[in-house]
């Protein structure tokens, strides 16, 4: 195996400091809000982690759980949303995987979707967010951005 370029490992590195401080953030924050709808979110998002859709012109799958991300982006709080897409994340890692991955890829992919959640939910909670009208249009167009 060939050993990793230094830029990529700052990435790396910076991929999963990134993940880590949203995490941080959003840890104060109370899971308990609206505990009906976030769970039932959950499970919708879990189940739908296995669910792949092929998009026009983009080479490979995408999940369908990502509509509960947004979903959560707009109703949910971010720890909810946190651990909503964490969570469906880590089901899709194992779920219908025809190779086991290594830990240090489910962390790095983990990390990725935790820095996205968090920029995507702070675009769409900030003053900006606000004079577009908080849409789901603005939400789902930075997420796309970020994924």
């Amino acid at each position: 195996m060939k050993p990793m370029s230094i830029p990529a490992r700052v990435f790396i590195g910076l991929v999963l400091i990134t993940g880590c401080a949203s995490l941080v953030q959003a840890a104060n924050e109370d899971a308990t809000a609206n505990l009906g709808r976030f769970l039932c979110y959950l499970l919708l998002a879990l189940v739908s982690s296995g669910l792949k859709v092929t998009l026009p012109g983009v080479t490979g799958t995408m999940s369908v759980f990502f509509l509960f991300i947004l979903l959560g982006v707009a109703e949910l709080n971010m720890i909810q949303t946190l651990i909503l897409g964490l969570s469906a994340a880590l089901v899709q890692c194992f779920w219908g995987a025809k190779v086991r991955p290594k830990v240090f890829q489910i962390l790095f992919n983990l990390a990725a979707i935790a820095t996205a959640i968090a920029v995507a939910f702070s675009s769409y909670h900030s003053p900006l967010g606000a004079m577009f009208g908080n849409s789901v249009m603005l939400a789902s167009d930075l997420s796309a951005v970020l994924a």
